[in-house]
C-alpha cells in the first residue's frame, strides 16, 4: 500500500510540476524561468523537482512523451486503415495540442516536439532500414507541415492537413499500407 502511495505522490507531484512550468512558459520566456519559479507555482520543493527531472527541457520531453504514448495507445487502438486516415489522425491530436505546440516553439524549444515524433514511428527493430530513413524522413515532413500550419494561422482542417501529406507521399509513388506488418 505505500508503495502506490509513494508511486501516486510522485506522479501527482511531476503533474503539478508540468502545469505549472507550462503556465510559466505562457506568461514569459523559456531561459527566464528558473526552477524556484517552477517550485512557488507548484507548491513543490526545488528538491522535489531536481528528484523528478533532471533539467528544464527534461520537463517538456517528460510530458510530450506521455502525451505522445496516450496518442498511441488510442491510435493502436482505433480502426484507421488507410494512410491518409492514419495522418488525419495524428493531425486531430497535433491539432488539438497546438496551443501548447506554439508555447513550446515560442520558447525554441520546438526540437523537443520534433523528437516526440520519432515514437510515432511504431516500429521497434533497432537496426537502421530503409524503412527507417523513410519514416524519419515522413515525419520530418510532416513537422515542417504542422510548423507551417501553426505559421499560418491554423487555416486548414486536419483533414486538409492530411491531403497535402497525402498528395506529396502520392507524388513520390508510395503510400505505405498499415495493415501490414513490414510496411
Amino acid at each position: 500500500m505505500s508503495h502506490t502511495s509513494n508511486r501516486e505522490a510522485k506522479s501527482f507531484t511531476k503533474e503539478c510540476v508540468v502545469q505549472a512550468f507550462l503556465q510559466l512558459l505562457k506568461e514569459k520566456e523559456y531561459q527566464k524561468i528558473t526552477v524556484s519559479e517552477i517550485a512557488k507555482k507548484s507548491g513543490v520543493s526545488r528538491n522535489a523537482i531536481y528528484r523528478n527531472f533532471k533539467s528544464k527541457e527534461m520537463i517538456l520531453k517528460i510530458y510530450l512523451t506521455d502525451l505522445t504514448v496516450e496518442y498511441m495507445e488510442n491510435h493502436s487502438s482505433s480502426e484507421i486503415g488507410s494512410y491518409e486516415a492514419h495522418i488525419e489522425h495524428l493531425f486531430g491530436y497535433l491539432c488539438d495540442n497546438a496551443d501548447l505546440s506554439e508555447i513550446i516553439i515560442k520558447a525554441g524549444m520546438g526540437s523537443v516536439i520534433l523528437d516526440t515524433f520519432s515514437l510515432v514511428r511504431g516500429y521497434t527493430s533497432s537496426s537502421f532500414t530503409q524503412k527507417h530513413y523513410y519514416e524519419s524522413y515522413r515525419m520530418g515532413g510532416v513537422f515542417a507541415v504542422y510548423l507551417t500550419w501553426l505559421s499560418n494561422g491554423r487555416k486548414e482542417t486536419k483533414k486538409e492537413l492530411a491531403e497535402i501529406v497525402c498528395n506529396m507521399v502520392a507524388e513520390r509513388g508510395y503510400i505505405p499500407d498499415f495493415n501490414k506488418k513490414d510496411c
